[in-house]
């Protein structure tokens, strides 16, 4: 497995002595094998994040994008508005 790449998975984990499976669910991988989508295992009465064994990848979905933060920083445009139009000048 390669660090930021996320894969579709089958997997189990144990929780309070008690075995769990996930099946066709998305993860990405951070070096460990944690999961941490709270919305899925509160479906299963889980109330905290669990490390999972037994994964068996269905299909690589792609990597993280790393480029997000060109996007995130943005610029405050010197442009003045007319204030009868509403158009830029």
């Amino acid at each position: 497995m390669v660090e930021g790449t996320i894969y579709l998975i089958n997997a189990k984990f144990k929780y309070k002595k008690k075995q769990y499976k996930l099946l066709e669910v998305v993860w990405k991988y951070q070096g460990n094998k944690q999961y941490t989508r709270m919305r899925v295992l509160e479906g299963m009465k889980v109330k905290q994040p669990v490390t999972l064994y037994d994964i068996e990848i269905i299909k690589e979905l792609g990597h993280e994008n790393k480029g997000i933060l060109d996007y995130i920083k943005a610029k405050k445009s010197d442009e003045q508005r007319n204030n009868t139009t509403g158009a830029y000048e």
